[in-house]
């Protein structure tokens, strides 16, 4: 089986442990450890990137030296190639789409936001870690969700809903970057994967407001399994997509990538 090289966050190492069930031989580095890249692209066959933003650097060099390249389109990458384009990013996430082998989207809305020829598979959900877990504290009512200042995620909406809803107890994951913030929500720091089934289990319901419909945000399906009450645009999300689960992952990546092979 090819050696992999997975360039991305640390959430993808659960990929890395799904391809490594397949007899793989897989390593992660992340995308700003600029240094490694030739000397860790040279021992692997192939070079697999999450994050078009932060990958497709990684992504020209493996070209250059010969190497089966993957790209993994998720939601922000979709939302940022359609809005800065043909700014001088956007011409080099372009080269970098040109120089892959395998383009994979979170789902069809990305393939046409994009317009790169691909395959759909979302990434999966690590149906081991989340799951329903006890809390003998104090619940609180509401999750969000805005890991940057961007307005994909909506800061001004959970804003208004907390002044709309004072008596509700909110927790937004992130930073909201403003100064003026209701008094009934509590911001908290980004983290690690391992630990958010304790961040879901603290809480009653996920609410994620985002500009697009695009993907499946991977949070939606971990908090359900979490037991959580889940809305995604003020819709109320009551099952998990069998293309989320694990195995249609590794089925879909063996036929598409590990095939060509």
């Amino acid at each position: 089986m090819p050696r992999i090289l997975i360039v991305g966050s640390p959430w993808l190492e659960f990929i890395a442990e799904l391809l490594r069930g397949q007899g793989c031989e897989v390593t992660r580095i992340s995308p700003r450890k600029h240094s490694s890249y030739l000397s860790e692209i040279a021992h692997h066959e192939i070079v697999y990137g999450e994050y078009l933003m932060n990958a497709s650097r990684p992504m020209k060099i493996a070209k250059c030296l010969g190497k089966t390249t993957v790209m993994h389109i998720i939601g922000t990458d979709g939302f940022r190639f359609a809005d800065e384009k043909y700014s001088l990013p956007w011409l080099s996430w372009v080269l970098g789409l040109k120089m892959t082998d395998h383009i994979l989207y979170a789902d069809g809305n990305l393939a046409r936001l994009i317009g790169f020829p691909g395959k759909v598979i979302p990434y999966p959900i690590d149906t081991g870690l989340f799951v329903k877990q006890e809390y003998d504290g104090e619940k609180r009512d509401v999750l969000y969700y805005v890991p940057d200042a961007r307005a994909y995620y909506r800061p001004e909406w959970i804003v208004n809903y907390a002044r709309d809803n004072p008596q509700l107890k909110i927790t937004v994951l992130g930073n909201l970057c403003t100064d003026n913030i209701p008094r009934n929500i509590v911001i908290a720091p980004l983290v690690e994967r391992h630990q958010m089934p304790q961040i879901y289990a603290r809480h009653r319901q996920l609410i994620r407001m985002t500009t697009h419909d695009a993907a499946y945000p991977r949070m939606l399906y971990e908090a359900l399994r979490c037991g959580l009450d889940v809305i995604w645009n003020g819709k109320r999300v009551t099952g998990i997509p069998r293309e989320m689960m694990p195995e249609y992952f590794v089925r879909k990546f063996s036929e598409y990538v590990l095939a060509s092979q």
